[in-house]
This record gives structure tokens, C-alpha cells and sequence, in this order.
């Protein structure tokens, strides 16, 4: 069997992380929204995302926002959309997008932007 060469971490190597923050099970306890963070190097920025993915683990997750910073998603009871915070314009605000597809839609307009739901 061949030697392996160890080497200790080192900073480029962070840009490769992600981390899962802030799981949301659906009412209906079928699937999870979830976020993905990761670090942009050419933007020197933290990204966000939410993404989908059945409990069941039959069919893989999906990437639900393709904002930059989307965080912290919420399920509506009916589970027919899911709200989350964005920064798409300014500042933080409130969207709400269908679960079975379509464009998001801004809900609030706070001057100042929105802080995240706990």
C-alpha cells in the first residue's frame, strides 16, 4: 500500500466548506428547508442559500433560492410556499416564493430592512 502524505489545513482550504444552518421540517413532516453557506473568494463575501430536500432521502436536494444572501426559510402552514429573508434589494426583506415553482415575491418594504424571525 502506497504512503499517504499528510498536510495540515490551510486557509485557501475554507473556500471549500460549506456549512448547513437553520433546518425547517416542512407541517407535513416531508421535507426540509434548509440554508448552505459558503465563503466567495472573488467577492470577499459570505453566501447564503435555501435549499430543499425530502426526509425520505429518495431524490436529492435542491438548490430552492439563487440569491446570494437568503436565509432563514419558513415554512407557510399549508405548505404551499416558503418565506425567507433576502438582501435582493438593499436591505434584508421578507419574500415568499411558491413551492411549485415561480419567481419570489417581495412582502415587506421596511425601510431600514427586516431582522430574521427567530
Amino acid at each position: 500500500m502506497p504512503k499517504t502524505t499528510k498536510r495540515g489545513v490551510r486557509p485557501r482550504d475554507l473556500y471549500s466548506l460549506r456549512t448547513v444552518v437553520d433546518p425547517q421540517i416542512s407541517p407535513d413532516g416531508k421535507q426540509v428547508a434548509y440554508v448552505v453557506t459558503w465563503s466567495d473568494k472573488d467577492a470577499d463575501e459570505t453566501r447564503m442559500s435555501v435549499y430543499l430536500a425530502p426526509l425520505d432521502g429518495r431524490a436529492p436536494a435542491r438548490r430552492f433560492t439563487q440569491g446570494n444572501k437568503d436565509h432563514t426559510p419558513r415554512w407557510s402552514p399549508d405548505r404551499r410556499y416558503l418565506g425567507f429573508v433576502s438582501d435582493r434589494g438593499e436591505k434584508n426583506q421578507l419574500f415568499v416564493a411558491p413551492l411549485g415553482g415561480g419567481e419570489a415575491r417581495q412582502v415587506t418594504k421596511a425601510r431600514h430592512g427586516i431582522s430574521s424571525p427567530t
